[in-house]
């Protein structure tokens, strides 16, 4: 029997069965405010762009989701079920944690690629392989935009901030540390100098 996880904005998240085992099937829906040709092309462009780059993440060494089939006349990914707590809730215990994260979004933008979404809510605990792994690649991009990792590890920042007030300082030290250890201090301070650029621009506006 299927069942609805979430309701997002852009998809539904759907746990089923595939082959008989279970599976997650991201259903990317239809937008009735847009051109129906248009909206077609972007859900389109979308699932093979989120499929390819969950691919590409497991081939630069962040485990993914297994995908088991993609359609893009259904604008369809049917992925692993992983059945396991989130990094949102092992952080608050064991705010070492972080460190993951930083080495998994570190091994990203090494690669050339900004995964969009990177809370603590999209690392979930797979037992069978014991690791974490990332998931909700729907807003990530190939890119070698500086911008572009700098808004990720802001995005790091704020959820740290203000979703794990409590542990704060120790994880995000841990997420710096995994960060660094994987791009190396130059390209960290790089980032860092664009998020510090980011957080100017963002005092501005609420100034203005």
């Amino acid at each position: 029997m299927e069942k609805i996880i979430k309701r997002g904005a852009e998809a539904d998240i759907i746990l089923g069965r595939w082959c008989n085992r279970p599976a997650i099937f991201k259903l990317r829906k239809r937008k009735l405010y847009m051109n129906p040709k248009l909206d077609v092309h972007i859900r389109k462009l979308r699932t093979i762009r989120e499929a390819i780059n969950m691919s590409y993440a497991k081939k630069l060494g962040v485990p993914t989701p297994n995908i088991y089939y993609v359609s893009t006349k259904r604008f369809l990914i049917v992925m692993k079920y992983i059945e396991g707590a989130t990094l949102k809730e092992k952080i608050e215990i064991d705010p070492s944690l972080g460190k993951i994260l930083g080495i998994y979004l570190g091994k990203l933008h090494k690669g050339g690629l900004a995964h969009g979404d990177p809370t603590t809510a999209n690392l979930l605990y797979d037992k069978s392989i014991a690791k974490f792994v990332f998931i909700d690649f729907g807003l990530s991009m190939k890119t070698r935009d500086v911008e572009d990792y700098a808004v990720d590890f802001h995005l790091v920042r704020e959820v740290l901030s203000s979703v794990h007030q409590r542990v704060f300082e120790k994880a995000y030290e841990s997420f710096k540390l995994g960060y660094v250890e994987e791009v190396g201090k130059s390209f960290y301070e790089r980032v860092v100098r664009r998020v510090e650029e980011i957080e100017k621009r963002g005092r501005y506006a609420r100034v203005r």
